[in-house]
């Protein structure tokens, strides 16, 4: 049921099904790894594995049942991009493969930057031997290891009956005087992913701020190189009647009857329209509501949508 609002703020009042299914799980997830990756955690590692496991797997099986590319971004999906992988390949087939656009970093202003705008709550995996503080590299053809594969780590934890907690923060390692291990974990990361990557972009190293269509462009035109045949059609076996690959492939679809059908029956054309038009706002939880928050600034208008 949308909620009459300017075009500064729109906002949906609540999101029906099955849109609303994807908002949980994808908060429970963010929600309890933000919990579970504490030290003074009272989620247990097993719970955070499973749990986490779980509602992934929710979210890829959402995408596919309802014929939807789902955009993942941001923590904690980087870190669990061996899992993504698996379950890709558990439910679309075995050579099935996520679709992964990455934002390049310099591994040593990352860690800088991060330490100190996010240093408590930014953790990855404990090593091994803290003695040495050796970053384990990541497996190449399955992208499991490494300092950022939490699922990996917490099942490892569980493997070994691992007594000492699984994480450490930056702000902890920090503290140990090994930051040269966040460097290492985050340069191996990068470099195991060229081989999967569609697209790698650094837009930190631009001379000009990065306009959001110059960049709209560049990601479109680099997975149509990707994932086109050359003669048009597309290189996957499942998905090209997803909506968003219309971006890719060229065809055209019915947006409204589309969203129509997917939203429910009880929305009305103005939260059709938002949907369809902004589709590059993201979900968040505020209270007992869920919002739709646009993710750029804009002038408001006084016209009603």
């Amino acid at each position: 049921d949308a909620v009459s609002s300017s075009t500064c703020n729109p906002q949906i009042k609540e999101i029906a099904s099955p849109y609303l299914k994807l908002g949980r799980a994808h908060w429970t997830l963010t929600g309890g790894m933000l919990r579970g990756l504490r030290e003074n955690a009272t989620t247990s590692t097993e719970t955070l594995y499973n749990d986490s496991l779980t509602r992934l797997e929710e979210i890829v099986v959402w995408g596919k049942e309802n014929k939807v590319v789902v955009a993942l971004h941001d923590s904690p999906y980087p870190q669990m991009m061996s899992s993504l992988l698996g379950l890709t390949r558990l439910h679309y087939g075995a050579k099935a493969r996520p679709i992964i656009i990455l934002s390049e970093r310099d591994p040593v202003e990352y860690v800088r930057k991060r330490l100190r705008a996010h240093g408590k709550y930014t953790r990855i995996c404990r090593p091994r031997n803290t003695t040495s503080f050796e970053a384990e590299a990541v497996n190449r053809t399955n992208l499991e290891g490494g300092p950022f594969d939490v699922i990996s780590c917490a099942r490892e934890a569980l493997e070994r009956n691992q007594s000492a907690h699984p994480f450490l923060s930056f702000k902890d390692i920090e503290k140990l005087d090994q930051l040269g291990y966040c460097v290492d974990a985050m340069d191996d990361y990068q470099s195991a992913l060229a081989s999967w990557e569609v697209l790698r972009y650094n837009m930190f190293e631009k001379e000009e701020r990065t306009k959001v269509e110059d960049l709209a462009e560049l990601v479109t035109e680099s997975l149509k190189a990707k994932m086109l045949r050359p003669d048009g059609t597309l290189r996957m076996d499942v998905g090209g009647d997803f909506r968003g690959m219309d971006l890719v492939t060229g065809s055209v679809r019915s947006l409204e009857k589309f969203d129509r059908e997917l939203v429910g029956g009880r929305s009305d054309r103005a939260s059709l329209k938002m949907l369809s038009n902004h589709t590059y706002m993201v979900p968040i939880q505020h209270a007992r509501n869920f919002v739709l928050t646009p993710t750029w600034k804009s002038k408001c208008s006084k016209d009603k949508i």
